[in-house]
């Protein structure tokens, strides 16, 4: 009888613990909320678990709920904080001639006048200086010579923040946006 009302128990825990985690994302999702203050929450709500140790039998299982609660709605909070993370390595040299070396690593996207390319940058080339980078790029090539999933290409040009721009339909593209949302920076690298 005891151990079905531990694994009954063990099972709400979880629950809680699962809807908490989503909540914290959801949260996330419209407050922007500091990644540090998130993780100082998560780590106040350790400090509650290991405190409720110390008190009666009662006070405890509201400690304990609390303190499960704080953990993993912080946890939440923390995974989608670094799931919007983009590395900013390339901003430095925005606008800059450099020579980017790389793998592309999607499908070749043929435009009108273009072919749009996400590379893998394996290292970029400033002056005399070459830095070694793991940065995904789109990049906007001329549609010849044709490029494949696969290809090592060497690029020369100069990196740009793709510009917003009005649809058909009277409604703003916009990429920086678009770029929080995706796996690799939306920065443009035009041919010289």
């Amino acid at each position: 009888m005891q151990d079905a009302t531990m694994f009954d128990m063990r099972g709400k825990a979880f629950t809680v613990s699962i809807l908490s985690f989503l909540a914290g994302v959801y949260l996330r999702s419209f407050v922007v909320i500091d990644f540090f203050f998130a993780l100082s929450i998560l780590v106040a709500s350790a400090l509650l678990l290991l405190f409720a140790s110390r008190l009666s039998s009662s006070k405890r299982i509201w400690c304990v709920c609390a303190s499960i609660i704080l953990l993993a709605s912080s946890a939440g909070i923390i995974r989608y904080e670094l799931s919007e993370h983009v590395s900013d390595a390339i901003s430095p040299y925005l606008s800059t001639p450099v020579t980017a070396e790389g793998v592309v690593v999607g499908e070749p996207d043929l435009r009108e006048t273009s072919t749009l390319l996400v590379v893998r940058v394996e290292s970029l080339s400033v002056s005399a200086d070459k830095i070694p980078l793991s940065e995904k790029v789109l990049v906007v090539a001329p549609q010849f010579p044709r490029y494949e999933y696969g290809d090592r290409i060497r690029l020369s040009g100069k990196i740009q923040l793709p510009e917003n721009f009005t649809t058909d339909t009277g409604r703003e593209f916009d990429y920086r946006h678009i770029s929080q949302k995706t796996e690799y920076n939306m920065r443009c690298f035009r041919r010289r």
